[in-house]
């Protein structure tokens, strides 16, 4: 198994998650949560409140009548998303 480790510029300031950690906060606890993916990834097991997210309806255009004039966007934990990124980079140093 790969050893992975998060990094502090994974991800651009957005949304906190229903874990309420805000975005930047995970670049200070980089060491922590490496302990934390690496189980993860050992176990093939992820946090069951890594799966959950809230959803909101953002607006596509200025005038707002129907339903339809909304997408919906899921604000999923920072952590779930550091650790879909760390993963992703794994994988791909792996393939070049």
């Amino acid at each position: 198994m790969a050893h992975l480790q998060p990094t502090g510029s994974q991800l651009h300031p957005t949304a906190t998650g229903l874990d309420g950690l805000p975005a930047w906060g995970h670049q200070y606890s980089a060491n922590r949560f490496a302990r934390l993916f690496n189980l993860s990834v050992g176990t093939s097991t992820i946090p069951v409140q890594w799966k959950k997210a809230r959803n909101r309806p953002v607006p596509k255009q200025s005038n707002l009548k129907q339903h339809s004039d909304y997408r919906p966007i899921s604000i999923t934990p920072v952590l779930a998303r550091v650790m879909e990124k760390t993963l992703v980079r794994s994988f791909l140093s792996r393939l070049s």
